[in-house]
């Protein structure tokens, strides 16, 4: 009965220690079914597919500081559950160094990632978790990839920085872009997305929103990564988003709504850069287009922009105790139809009107 005893509690034992830790260096190609450690560098570039693949759920590949390279993917996880990928460099001649698909609640953190385009993309994968990691090559979360964290991440250079495709109810934070030549942060049909407190500086574009809704920009850094300047947030065919009190400093095009509904700015201060060539016609600090339909304007300040602080080309249009001083033409321009909640402010422009069509103090 002791015997007995004792051997059902090693087995216990056995499985709260979890997956046991593999022994030796992997080889390429292997699939890794237990905790592992790499030893040294692993170059496998010159072979295709994956340098290596995860091959069970609950483990942990800890690259101990070592580099990883492969042709396709420096790691592939298809379909593997809280699996962590931590602590070292990873690089891919062809596809994403990391890739998950149909992959959840697994970490991907501390990893320096090199990608000829993506660096970490995610298919269909939810509740992962990405952070810390140093990226040159774009963040990926594509066919359905939910309720993912992307934070703590930094981009110094690259052509695209964070993708959502057709993926909703993420939380984007702490995150720092710097010199990303597309699009930092870029939205396509993705909906409810948390976006807050990032540092956002791009050599052109800023963050932008397609066929997007219900997404919330909160308490962002936006401003250019060298000295010509780069342009705000833009939202297109998109609806019911919020900007909350985002700082845009030195762009040309402060915040722009181009077509959509029910969207919001709010409390948000965007400052102009100095004027370049490729500038548009009418760089005003917040542009609301015709297209766009039923948008709030409150407590906005926009300053020192070659042409308008706001423009509002779309009628019932919402415009409330915003500020706009110190802008080429007007403090505020807005088509006849738009809605004046009164307590709008404007000094200091070109126009000696300051205000057309609102009220302002």
């Amino acid at each position: 009965m002791r015997l007995a005893l004792a051997a059902i509690l090693a087995v216990a034992a056995s499985a709260a220690l979890g997956p046991a830790s593999a022994s030796a260096q992997p080889i390429c190609g292997q699939a890794l079914t237990s905790n592992t450690t790499l030893e040294a560098d692993l170059d496998c570039t010159g072979q295709p597919g994956p340098a290596l693949v995860i091959g069970a759920p609950d483990i942990t590949f800890d690259l101990a500081g070592h580099s990883l390279s492969g042709t396709s993917n420096a790691v592939l996880n298809e379909g593997h559950d809280r699996v962590t990928i931590r602590n070292g460099s990873v690089a891919a001649n062809e596809g994403p160094p990391v890739f998950l698909r149909g992959s959840a609640r697994n970490e991907i953190r501390e990893l320096t990632v090199t990608g000829l385009n993506s660096g970490i993309w995610l298919s269909d994968s939810d509740r992962n978790r990405i952070a810390a990691n140093h990226v040159l090559g774009s963040i990926r979360l594509s066919d359905g990839s939910n309720r993912n964290t992307v934070a703590a991440n930094h981009w110094p250079a690259g052509e695209d920085g964070l993708v959502l495709t057709e993926s909703s109810d993420n939380r984007v934070v702490r995150n720092a872009f710097d010199g990303v030549d597309g699009s930092p942060i870029a939205l396509d049909a993705a909906h409810r997305n948390w976006i807050a407190h990032n540092t956002v500086r791009s050599l052109y574009n800023g963050i932008s929103l397609r066929s997007s809704h219900g997404n919330d920009l909160v308490d962002n850094f936006i401003g250019p990564a060298a000295s010509f300047p780069a342009q705000g947030p833009e939202l297109r065919d998109s609806s019911r988003n919020l900007l909350l009190r985002n700082t845009i400093v030195g762009t040309f095009l402060g915040a722009r709504v181009v077509s959509g509904q029910g969207n919001a700015l709010w409390g948000n201060l965007v400052v102009a850069g100095t004027p370049y060539d490729f500038n548009p016609s009418e760089p005003d600090g917040i542009r609301v287009e015709a297209a766009a339909a039923a948008t709030a304007l409150v407590r906005n300040t926009a300053v020192s922009f070659p042409d308008d602080g706001i423009d509002v080309e779309s009628p019932a249009t919402f415009l409330e105790r915003n500020r706009a001083n110190d802008n080429g033409d007007l403090g505020i321009e807005a088509v006849a139809a738009a809605i004046d909640g009164g307590g709008n402010r404007a000094r200091g422009n070109g126009n000696p009107a300051q205000c057309v069509n609102v009220s302002c103090r």
